[in-house]
């Protein structure tokens, strides 16, 4: 894939059928990269599990998981979690991740506008997310969509011994 590909890139709502192939998909983009908050196999859970987590977050009025796909092959997940108590129900987390592969494609703006569409369309009006703070291309990338870096979670990632910071940015939508 590259980014004078012609396939068409589609992104739609994961239903409970697509449990296995998640799976599969974060499996793969967890063992690509240390930017996640997870490490590969680590999630580990059955596809009916994954089929319940699905079905909670569809039954959810202001949360939401997308993936997006080249040729039925998942290259980018994406959610949002919309948080439920009273005083805190305008608020939102945003996560996405994307296959080494299609990094540079454009392919985790995309997710976030629909992500950003989708939190307009529920009423949230702010949303959250922590990015590792040497992932210089993500920082750039939430920036872009309007992000702001309000602060620093120092040592947030330890990995192999090693500590990293993550920048937590917000977006206000209203």
């Amino acid at each position: 894939m590259d980014s004078k590909s012609d396939e068409p890139f589609n992104i739609r709502k994961v239903t409970e059928d697509d449990a296995e192939r998640v799976l599969d998909y974060i499996n793969l983009v967890s063992g690509e990269s240390d930017n996640l908050t997870f490490s590969i196999n680590e999630l580990n859970c059955t596809v009916n599990e994954e089929k319940n987590i699905i079905q909670a977050i569809n039954n959810s009025k202001n949360s939401v998981m997308l993936i997006g796909e080249i040729n039925n092959e998942i290259v980018a997940m994406g959610n949002i979690g919309g948080l439920s108590r009273s005083r805190i129900k305008h608020r939102g987390t945003l996560a996405i991740s994307v296959l080494k592969k299609c990094w540079n494609l454009g392919i985790g703006t995309k997710m976030i506008v629909e992500l950003i569409n989708f939190a307009k369309s529920k009423n949230i009006e702010v949303l959250d997310l922590e990015v590792r703070s040497d992932n210089v291309y993500a920082v750039r990338m939430y920036k872009k969509a309007g992000f702001e870096i309000i602060g620093v979670y120092k040592k947030y990632f330890k990995i192999d011994k090693e500590y990293y910071d993550a920048y937590i940015m917000t977006l206000e939508l209203k």
